[in-house]
């Protein structure tokens, strides 16, 4: 039964699951995992912030500089094509999971997997660093700090909200 935000949470109110149910054609359960996905994002830059951006820079170096030993660089590839090839035997199960959803959400999440799964298949060690070492350059900026922030905060209540809808 498809309902809107206000019944959804009368009906929640009330005690009822709304497992069976949807949010303008969403399935509740989806919304509250992409709500725990949300909520993981929004923690992911308290992380960051904790963290600072001085220390992910120096991090994200010392990787890059550990990457020029070959023989590292060969074993984090082999280890990441295995993992790629336990991935691709996952295909299945998550393609069966995505039905009935709308189509840009089942595209957004292959969208997604294949990225991840060219990543790893290409030896994500190569790029780790220089991504790190980006990030804490990007996050040393003022704007983006105050960005951040700003962001994390409704990700967060909204992340929290539709968990707390599908539980």
């Amino acid at each position: 039964m498809d309902l809107t935000l206000v019944e959804a949470w009368e009906l929640w109110w009330s005690g009822r699951q709304l497992t069976d149910h949807s949010l303008h054609g969403v399935s509740v359960i989806w919304l509250g995992r992409i709500g725990k996905l949300l909520s993981f994002v929004a923690g992911c830059t308290i992380i960051l912030d904790l963290i600072g951006p001085e220390r992910l820079v120096a991090w994200g170096d010392r990787m890059r500089d550990q990457d020029e030993d070959n023989s590292a660089v060969l074993g984090m590839t082999i280890s990441s094509a295995g993992f790629a090839l336990l991935t691709a035997a996952l295909m299945r199960p998550i393609s069966q999971s995505l039905e009935g959803l709308p189509l840009g959400v089942r595209v957004a999440v292959w969208v997604g997997f294949l990225l991840v799964l060219i990543v790893l298949a290409s030896g994500f060690v190569l790029f780790i660093g220089p991504v790190i070492a980006g990030l804490g350059r990007l996050l040393s900026t003022r704007q983006a700090e105050q960005v951040m922030r700003a962001v994390a905060v409704p990700l967060f209540f909204l992340g929290f909200a539709l968990d707390y809808l599908a539980s």
